[in-house]
């Protein structure tokens, strides 16, 4: 986790937050004082952790604490008052965001920031592993898709034209995507 948004109502919070987290090596903060500040904040920068101090200027921040989490990458810890923390963790931790209670000493945000933090990092590898998924299933789509522009102008079969392409890769030593990208662009007018 690198970029952190600190959102609370009172400045001198901010530089506390900010004394305890470069204790632990992280150094680049932006911070806000109410709701709809972090919003715009939220939609134009992404943070990798948002701590939010409730309440905020103009609400108490659960809304916005489930918004943030819910809706992006970025790991939530929301600090809320003692006697409010079932209350609050009941509206905001489907949502996957981590409560503490205030008061709160220096041990406390720093196991919630490590538990936020292997959060992050298991949520990071299995994005990457979706993006990895998402990306061999357009390369098949585009195979596929070259195949029955070889059986349509060509008059191939379906294993005919995929032998072609597999062929016609190995022979060039690229990619099938590659043969597929070349055999779409050669009949784009025609077929696709």
């Amino acid at each position: 986790m690198r970029r952190i948004l600190i959102l609370t109502q009172n400045e001198d919070n901010v530089v506390g937050f900010k004394q305890i987290l470069k204790q632990f090596g992280f150094s680049d903060f932006t911070s806000a004082s109410s709701a709809s500040d972090a919003r715009q904040l939220l939609s134009a920068q992404e943070f990798d952790l948002c701590i939010l101090n409730s309440p905020l200027a103009d609400e108490y921040g659960d809304r916005l604490a489930s918004e943030t989490a819910f809706n992006s990458f970025c790991q939530v810890i929301m600090i809320v008052k003692a006697e409010r923390l079932e209350e609050i963790r009941a509206t905001v931790e489907e949502s996957g965001v981590f409560t503490i209670p205030k008061p709160f000493n220096r041990d406390i945000l720093w196991s919630a920031i490590r538990l936020t933090s292997a959060s992050y990092n298991k949520i990071a590898r299995l994005k990457n592993k979706n993006m990895e998924l998402h990306l061999a299933i357009e390369n098949i789509k585009r195979v596929d898709m070259a195949k029955c522009c070889l059986m349509e102008h060509e008059k191939m079969s379906e294993e005919s034209a995929h032998k072609y392409i597999e062929k016609k890769a190995m022979n060039q030593r690229v990619t099938k995507q590659t043969i597929a990208d070349e055999i779409l662009s050669k009949y784009h007018k025609k077929f696709c």
